[in-house]
């Protein structure tokens, strides 16, 4: 089952349900896909994982706005968001595992440019690790 017919069949049993919020989340999540769809074409699961994670970083940023003014109805609120997200997003690596690909990566190529490096590394594990995460580990190894 492709990742957009997931999405259509979730929302179906979230409707049933009457569970709004992940209602909302799928919702909000379709109508960014239909967005870049429009702009771009028809995409695949990887595209929409891609737009999922778009989703997770800003829910993240607000999340961080929303602890410094102490709105905890709005905190839970987005973390309970987050988390549906996420069940869109394949299994994350570990540090150890990114770490090991990161070095694999630089020795195959090479590589001892940070902005170069990270982008290779993006290509290799895909949406399985965040561009950041990526970049601290990447930024680490080059620095000892």
């Amino acid at each position: 089952m492709t990742l957009e017919n997931r999405l259509i069949e979730e929302m179906k049993q979230a409707m049933k349900k009457g569970d709004k919020l992940r209602l909302d989340v799928i919702r909000l999540l379709r109508a960014a896909i239909k967005n870049v769809e429009i702009d771009k074409g028809k995409i695949n699961d990887e595209g929409i994982q891609t737009i999922v994670q778009q989703q997770v970083k800003q829910w993240t940023d607000a999340l961080e706005d929303y602890k410094k003014g102490e709105r905890q109805d709005l905190i839970e609120e987005t973390q309970q968001k987050i988390r549906i997200l996420q069940e869109y997003l394949p299994q994350q690596l570990d540090d150890a595992e990114l770490k090991k690909i990161i070095i694999q990566v630089k020795e195959e190529a090479g590589m001892d440019q940070l902005g170069p490096l990270i982008g290779k590394v993006k290509q290799e594990v895909g949406n399985k690790a965040e561009g950041n995460r990526i970049a601290t580990l990447a930024r680490d190894l080059l620095n000892n």
